[in-house]
């Protein structure tokens, strides 16, 4: 221990905290520019811990908020030093960032205000930026990097609702969260929605956050709820499971409803009679049970793939009342299905 302490104390005084402009603007100093250079040397490392990683390029010694220097210095478990300020994290958190903020804050940092915490840098680097309200990414976070992050909240006081937020708008029964109503961790998580959407909606289940919730449902409509194991649906909770089960009964129920109902008949016709007409309308029943019917899952079946299906059951020889008669019908099933939700309540 006493190499380690002496490491620490050899790379502190290493690192210049000369005083920034105490007029510079709280948001300019939140997020350094591109030219700001790294700070200084890696704290040395016992045997057998990780390699360090690059200090924080934003939280640096230079990193002003409402004129005050930063007073305490955290360092990863993978070695990077950020240095903020005890009073923004005693403001956010509940119980002194677990412990962390209570320790009398300094601008001259000495060894008595390096803490060691468990989580690494990429982690503590999304839990910081969240504190501080800071939009940007100087890195894009994975997913895992996020989720270990909201994961953390509890622990450092956090509540996961007021940092992984939106402000939903309705419109035509239709809920929208747009970029400039998410905080930046709910968009960073709400994009990746794509790839790891079961992940992130397990998450939302797990912390309520019920916005996130609703707005990552939709990327989970092609879902089989089968491939929802154990784990995932634990980490969901009962509610959000069902929530999501209940979506998936709901458009099943609304597709077969929209879809049953065959084409109009006009009245027979020397070239186009009933025989016709009963060929037409098994077509039509055939396509409809296809899709109901398919091994695959429909919930997320596309406004293009549904006509696709029923155009097919169209092929061959057709008067042209019969065709319209088939085209208003498609037309129909599409406005409907559009107007199913695709969220969950």
């Amino acid at each position: 221990m006493p190499n380690v302490q002496r490491s620490i104390e050899e790379s502190i005084e290493s690192r210049p905290l000369d005083k920034p402009d105490d007029h510079a603007p709280i948001e300019q100093a939140c997020i350094p520019s591109a030219q700001e250079p790294q700070t200084g040397t890696q704290l040395s490392q016992p045997a057998g811990a990780p390699d360090p990683q690059a200090d924080s390029v934003t939280f640096t010694a230079k990193h002003l908020q409402g004129g005050g220097e930063p007073d305490l210095l955290i360092q990863s478990s993978d070695g990077a030093l950020f240095h903020v300020h005890t009073w923004i994290l005693n403001g956010a958190s509940t119980n002194a960032f677990d412990g962390l903020a209570s320790k009398a804050g300094s601008t001259h940092l000495t060894t008595a205000a390096v803490s060691i915490v468990d989580e690494a840098a990429s982690t503590l680097d999304i839990i910081l930026r969240a504190v501080y309200r800071i939009r940007e990414w100087r890195q894009d976070p994975s997913t895992n990097a996020l989720i270990e992050a909201v994961d953390c909240f509890e622990k450092y006081g956090l509540s996961p609702a007021s940092y992984v937020s939106a402000v939903p708008i309705t419109e035509g029964g239709a809920t929208r969260f747009p970029s400039e109503n998410r905080s930046p961790i709910f968009d960073a998580l709400l994009s990746r929605a794509h790839d790891d959407a079961l992940t992130i909606y397990a998450l939302a289940g797990h912390y309520d956050l019920h916005d996130l919730a609703v707005a990552v449902s939709e990327h989970l409509l092609s879902l089989k709820m089968s491939d929802v194991d154990e784990d995932l649906a634990l980490r969901m909770q009962t509610t959000y499971f069902m929530k999501l089960l209940m979506l998936h009964h709901e458009r099943q129920k609304a597709l077969k409803e929209i879809v049953e109902p065959p084409p109009a008949v006009h009245p027979p016709t020397p070239g186009s009679g009933s025989r016709k007409h009963d060929d037409i309308q098994l077509k039509w029943k055939m396509a409809v049970a296809n899709l109901i019917w398919d091994a695959d899952p429909i919930h997320g079946l596309s406004v293009s793939d549904l006509e696709g299906t029923l155009e097919a059951a169209l092929e061959g020889e057709h008067c042209e009342s019969c065709r319209e008669n088939f085209v208003d019908r498609i037309r129909d099933v599409l406005v409907k299905w559009e107007c199913v939700k695709t969220t969950i309540d």
